[in-house]
């Protein structure tokens, strides 16, 4: 894409997956709203660590096997290089192969058709690899049952990203434990909701991976005595890599990024757009300074001023960025701009 880190605002894209409801083994309780609070917490860091959150969220009859593999899959066509893509699972979890594979139970898991309903450890972290080879962070969270094999699994996966993209995988139980639930929620994923607000050990504003995995360590064991969650990452990831910021980004961040050209409007002539991470742009032309806001997908970058009624529409090649405007009286210009700083 570009060298400038800014033009990638990050995103988040998540696939929560919740089943309290079996339709061919035993029932649980609380993995629903396991689910909707995992998705809760990543939506409430729109306009903070991420300029947008795309959710989705599966429970019960949703959460098949077929409709998990397909959201995790259309996941790698989601998003750019450096986006987080958190794929949460709670639910039934088990083992086979000797204890050597482990598998998370969709709402249509049937025991006599192993091969067609278990979502195994595998085919979670292919699809989580195809998109870490773009670059993409990615975050596997699971609450149940021997989890902790999931992990295991992941280290041959892990030791491979090195940069670029990356894995995190959070787990609720080591590999020969169960995973409690506690009536309305399951301590694990009780304990990771928590971290995103609560985990900012030294004060300063954000939580990152190293302060969640102690948080939800030592929550997890007061909650479910004996219980022992497990973090572990890729080495392209690092334990100051942050989860969540608890407090709106600067809307004028020192060193953002800034854009220097010219417009044809008539009267016009020098241009100048600086961006913020928060969806923020500044305008600086022949009539001063506006503030708007500004989205981008792909390649393609669309800024807002004076409440939506100038519209700049251009395209990213390289450095420089151009594309026309308009205006609500039906004007109609083009403008380019390079990278400055």
């Amino acid at each position: 894409f570009i060298s400038a880190s800014w033009v990638h605002a990050t995103e988040a894209w998540v696939l929560s997956a919740g089943v309290d409801n079996y339709a061919h083994i035993g029932d649980l309780k609380g993995c629903v709203a396991d689910a909707q609070t995992t998705t809760a917490v990543f939506n409430a860091q729109a306009g903070k660590l991420f300029t947008r959150v795309y959710a989705q969220t599966l429970v019960n009859g949703q959460a098949t096997k077929g409709a998990i593999l397909q959201r995790m899959q259309e996941m790698s066509r989601r998003g750019n290089a450096g986006d987080y893509m958190v794929i949460f699972l709670s639910g039934h979890g088990g083992r086979t192969n000797n204890n050597q594979t482990w598998y998370f139970c969709p709402q249509d898991y049937h025991p006599k058709n192993f091969g067609a309903t278990a979502l195994t450890d595998r085919e979670i972290l292919n699809a989580a690899h195809a998109m870490v080879v773009q670059g993409k962070k990615v975050f596997i969270i699971v609450d149940a049952c021997y989890s902790g094999q999931l992990n295991i699994a992941a280290r041959g996966y892990m030791q491979n990203y090195r940069q670029g993209g990356g894995l995190v995988v959070m787990v609720s139980s080591a590999a020969n434990q169960t995973s409690r639930a506690l009536g309305q929620y399951s301590a694990f994923a009780r304990a990771f909701a928590e971290s995103m607000s609560n985990a900012d050990s030294n004060r300063d504003g954000r939580v990152t991976l190293d302060e969640v995995r102690g948080f939800t360590y030592r929550r997890t064991h007061q909650l479910a005595q004996g219980q022992n969650s497990e973090v572990s990452w890729s080495p392209s990831m690092g334990g100051n890599l942050t989860l969540a910021v608890l407090r709106a980004n600067n809307p004028q961040p020192a060193g953002a990024p800034t854009w220097v050209g010219r417009e044809n409007l008539q009267g016009f002539g020098n241009l100048a757009f600086t961006f913020h991470n928060n969806g923020q742009v500044t305008m600086r032309d022949a009539r001063g300074t506006s503030q708007g806001t500004w989205t981008r997908n792909g390649s393609q970058v669309v800024l807002r001023f004076s409440n939506g009624q100038v519209v700049y529409n251009g395209t990213i090649n390289g450095n420089t960025m151009s594309g026309t405007a308009r205006n609500s009286k039906g004007g109609q210009w083009n403008w380019s701009v390079q990278l400055s700083r």
